[in-house]
Parts: C-alpha cells; sequence; structure tokens
C-alpha cells in the first residue's frame, strides 16, 4: 500500500512541474524586412532573448532587426512576442521597453545568422528609453492643464463669494 501512495505522489509531482518546464522560447528567428532566419538556442541566446541584463539606452538611433519568438504560457497557448535587436550597439528593446544587453557570445551570432537581412529604419527611442523614470512630457502638459483649470474654478468662485459680500 504504501508503495503505491509513493509512486501515486511521484506521479503527482512530476505531473505538477511538466507546465513549469514547458515555459521557454518557442521558434526564435532574426527578422529583417525581407526574411526570417532560424536562431539554434544556447544557453546565452536563451538570455538574450528571456533574460538579459538591463542598461543604459543606446546614444544614437540605428536600423534594428526584429527578435520573433513564442513564449509558452500554459501548456497549449504560446504568445507571440516582438522585440528589436540593434546589432551596432549590441542590444536589445524588450518587451517592456527596457534596454538589455545579452552575454557577448549571443550579439556574435545574432549578428552573424543577421548578416545580408533588410534592416528596419530606425525608429524613435522609446519615451522610457529616453527618459528612465522620468514622466511623458504629454503626462506633464496634461497634469499643468488640469492644474490650471482648477486654478481658474477656485478663482470664478472666490470672485462670485467675494460680489454675494
Amino acid at each position: 500500500m504504501t508503495r503505491t501512495a509513493l509512486g501515486l505522489a511521484l506521479l503527482a509531482l512530476l505531473l505538477a512541474a511538466a507546465p513549469a518546464a514547458a515555459k521557454g522560447v518557442e521558434d526564435p528567428r532574426v527578422c529583417g524586412t525581407d526574411a526570417c532566419v532560424p536562431v539554434p538556442m544556447d544557453a546565452d541566446m536563451y538570455l538574450a532573448f528571456e533574460g538579459a541584463e538591463p542598461t543604459a539606452a543606446p546614444a544614437a538611433r540605428e536600423p534594428h532587426l526584429e527578435l520573433r519568438y513564442g513564449i509558452f504560457e500554459g501548456v497549449d497557448t504560446i504568445r507571440p512576442v516582438t522585440t528589436r535587436f540593434l546589432p551596432r550597439a549590441g542590444l536589445i528593446l524588450a518587451e517592456d521597453a527596457t534596454w538589455r544587453r545579452p552575454p557577448d557570445s549571443a550579439t556574435a551570432e545574432l549578428r552573424r545568422l543577421a548578416r545580408g537581412l533588410e534592416r528596419f529604419g530606425a525608429r524613435p527611442r522609446t519615451l522610457a528609453a529616453e527618459a528612465p523614470g522620468g514622466p511623458s512630457p504629454l503626462l506633464l502638459a496634461g497634469l499643468g492643464a488640469v492644474a490650471l483649470a482648477g486654478v481658474g474654478t477656485g478663482v470664478g468662485r472666490h470672485r462670485r463669494a467675494a460680489a454675494r459680500g
């Protein structure tokens, strides 16, 4: 009886661990405007796709390539992901708008795979990359407009109250 219970417990443990082990990168490709090239995965390349070290934004804009892949979310769900790879700077603009520096070996391999691919044009850097931790200029303008409207309303009420006497 204990042997059966132990076997069932072991089976339950293995089944519970299966979805966690299924998380990972699916069908990784480096893409230009004209084509995509499959990316062979190893530990360093996995870090390039999921977990490279955060870093500062590049000093200048440059044409880029896209890293396209899927992330397992559960047993039967793969979420598509597209990030930008700047070959000259060796940086990746991650899905969460943070700049990341992959391991040197992964950067060299991505550059090698991307030879001959047509680059996408240089896009403006994201606001998050331009001013890390700072508010968007549009947000500041909107808050200023709301504040001015509030001051105007307060002045009008004060004048009406003074007129009544």
